[in-house]
């Protein structure tokens, strides 16, 4: 399905093969994700052109296929899960942002140079990491969550990063009872 125009427009809950956001965007319209799962088993492609914000109270993108999918950049994520365990790209470039959960799955994640915010606004979230070929978790790692606070589970005992990890808001805890370790690799 593509989602081309050059307004506001809003990702219907359900299951896709393909979503294309595209278009030549003007005047910051907003593209709202819908309240609930947004279901793809094939590719996501960001393709518009022009400044949007988003809305994404309630939404879940789940990446579904056991095959490797890209989590493309340019969009503002509440939630992303990958139920399909299939091996995951990041974007090569821009930012994926995640304003609640990631939840990895068992897929293999290849980092590919963009940068992951963690933009939450409150409460607790786990951060579970993905396993990443590079042997890095991410590029970089930003965390701007004014009042929410991020804590690595038990499982997560060494986290790699290939760059930089950035506080700007927000707490992020290691968990001291397994002596978890950042690494800059």
């Amino acid at each position: 399905v593509q989602y081309d125009g050059t307004g506001a427009q809003t990702l219907v809950v359900g299951t896709y093969n393909d979503i294309t956001l595209a278009g030549a965007r003007t005047g910051t319209p907003t593209i709202t994700l819908g309240n609930g799962t947004i279901g793809v088993s094939g590719a996501f492609n960001v393709t518009y052109t022009g400044a949007v914000s988003f809305t994404n109270t309630g939404s879940t993108v789940n990446f579904s296929s056991a095959s490797s999918q890209t989590i493309p950049s340019a969009i503002n994520f509440r939630n992303i899960t990958n139920t399909g365990n299939g091996d995951r790209v990041l974007a090569s470039s821009g930012t994926i942002s995640i304003a609640g959960a990631l939840t990895p799955g068992t897929g293999i994640y290849t980092n590919t140079g963009s940068t992951v915010l963690l933009n939450g606004t409150s409460g607790t979230t786990a951060l579970t990491l993905p396993t990443v070929s590079s042997g890095n978790s991410f590029n970089i790692l930003r965390i701007s969550a004014s009042g929410a606070t991020y804590t690595l589970p038990a499982s997560a005992s060494v986290q790699n990063l290939a760059n930089t990890l950035n506080m700007q808001a927000g707490t992020f805890v290691l968990n001291p009872s397994t002596n978890s370790t950042i690494v800059n690799t």
